[in-house]
């Protein structure tokens, strides 16, 4: 009864050892998943991080790209404001041999045209591309005016100060008439395209 007595406690302690090791197996196999767990939370964190960073660093491009593309479609773009040119009948005259000429009110438009220009964009280069035009028209009074007379004259203008090399150059032109206005104006808007 001893023997079996002993045989039951060495069984017993067998069971509490295999017990204590599957134990010890389990606090082992916890803190491991505890560390890997930790670990990952860890590389979610610095995966989160340099997401953040990545996007932060993407939206600073996308604000310099649209800087860039403002700045360019700005120095692309030019806005004159002009005195209200004079008719193609009051621009250019024929000499008695036949020559034609501009008239002195239209030289004097053409540099009234150049000093502007020069003063609002003096680093311009010369287009040399097709070119985009809108004309705002404000008459100088409330006569019967036809808003093709006054083209010659402001090409002929802003080829002489430099704009465009030649009036062939444009492709699109959308003139607009507005009410009159003491002594007149043009509102031009010239894109290169």
């Amino acid at each position: 009864m001893a023997m079996v007595l002993a045989m039951d406690l060495a069984m017993a302690l067998d069971l509490a050892m295999a017990a204590a090791m599957a134990l010890a197996m389990a606090m082992a196999l916890a803190m491991a998943l505890a560390m890997a767990m930790a670990l990952a939370m860890a590389m979610a964190k610095a995966l989160a991080l340099a997401l953040a960073l990545a996007l932060a660093l993407a939206l600073d491009l996308a604000m310099d790209l649209a800087m860039a593309k403002a700045l360019d479609s700005r120095l692309s773009m030019i806005d004159l404001i002009l005195p209200y040119p004079p008719s193609i009948n009051n621009y250019y005259a024929q000499a008695r041999a036949g020559r034609i000429y501009i008239k002195q009110r239209g030289k004097e438009y053409r540099e009234i045209t150049r000093s502007k220009f020069i003063e609002k964009y003096p680093d311009h280069k010369i287009w040399e591309g097709k070119v985009s035009i809108r004309i705002y028209v404000y008459p100088p009074d409330k006569r019967k005016r036809d808003l093709d007379n006054i083209n010659k004259c402001l090409w002929d203008s802003l080829e002489y100060a430099d704009v465009f090399k030649d009036d062939s150059q444009i492709w699109y032109l959308e003139m607009t008439r507005f009410p009159m206005i003491k002594g007149g104006k043009i509102e031009l808007f010239l894109k290169g395209m």
